[in-house]
């Protein structure tokens, strides 16, 4: 427990607590930050990493028992299977349009990670039909879907080159 600190990147405040902290910008007011979500963020860099600030608390209960909490650039989803990563980006643009963890994709399993050639991937629960690669997981590229075709697999926009 601490009492309010500033100094934070745009003006910002925090307060630490036994369970969390508060955290505070002009922009996006007070908000709680705690758990598995506040671990990946603190890991990222908090408010100066590519999430930025908090602006929601947690949201849930999602599928299966998960929660969520939207950030300036993104959001931090964390299920009891699979625990808390973040998700950005097109690709968690995609995932917004999907249906989120109720879509096929379901949860994320993994944080966004580079691959050979500079793709920008992300592991998920159920993958992505007509973009999936080796490993222990489907993953999903940025690499914008076209559409679904008449077999159920996503179109790819095929000016962007392969995955």
């Amino acid at each position: 427990m601490t009492d309010e600190v500033g100094g934070l990147v745009r003006g910002g405040f925090y307060q630490m607590f036994q369970a969390g902290a508060i955290v505070w910008s002009p922009p996006t007011g007070a908000h709680i930050s705690t758990g598995g979500i506040r671990v990946v963020w603190g890991a990222g860099g908090y408010e100066t990493g590519q999430l930025g600030y908090p602006t929601t608390d947690e949201i849930g209960p999602l599928a299966n028992g998960g929660v969520h909490q939207l950030f300036e650039n993104g959001e931090i989803i964390w299920s009891p299977t699979y625990g808390a990563y973040s998700c950005t980006g097109g690709i968690g643009r995609t995932w917004a349009a999907l249906g989120y963890e109720a879509g096929p994709l379901g949860y994320p399993v993994g944080n966004e990670h580079a691959v050979a050639g500079g793709a920008i991937v992300q592991d998920f629960q159920g993958g992505l039909p007509g973009l999936r690669q080796p490993g222990p997981w489907p993953r999903f590229t940025s690499r914008p879907a076209a559409g679904i075709g008449p077999d159920g697999n996503f179109l790819l926009t095929p000016s962007l080159g392969g995955p």
